[in-house]
């Protein structure tokens, strides 16, 4: 587990794009904890 890390939406979008265009379901992963590092971040800085 990293520290938190702050992901861009950017970023978020790449994965998504590079996993529909048929990378392997590994970086299913890595996007949901994106998503999940996103929603903590979002929740700090509130």
């Amino acid at each position: 587990m990293h520290g938190i890390d702050v992901v861009s939406d950017a970023r978020v979008e790449d994965l998504i794009d590079s996993r529909q265009s048929g990378t392997p379901g590994a970086d299913l992963r890595m996007i949901m904890h994106a998503r999940i590092v996103q929603d903590m971040a979002r929740a700090v800085r509130v």
